[in-house]
């Protein structure tokens, strides 16, 4: 299967196409396969990283009012951990 045919059975299996298909190519680079690091997936895990964060913060910030920044970070931590995410991601 061709890299094209690859990359659009993916868009289409996330419902979702790409207006950037370099973006998509990206993302499923590891960095054991890349040319160089910069063509790997870590700057979008990067990003993803953060952006998954502050979601997680905002909404744990408006769930619990009365909750201090240490008991919010701990809650944090738990939430965006690796076996977390791959089991929402498993779902």
């Amino acid at each position: 299967m061709s890299t094209a045919e690859l990359l659009d059975r993916a868009q289409q299996m996330a419902g979702y196409r790409f207006l950037n298909p370099d973006l998509l190519i990206a993302a499923v680079t590891h960095a054991s396969l890349a040319d160089n690091r910069l063509s790997s997936n870590e700057r979008l895990e990067f990003l993803g990283d953060a952006i998954l964060g502050m979601i997680v913060c905002e909404e744990l910030f408006e769930q619990f009012p009365d909750r201090l920044e240490g008991e919010l970070t701990k809650i944090k931590s738990v939430v965006v951990s690796r076996r977390i995410c791959a089991e929402m991601a498993d779902e």
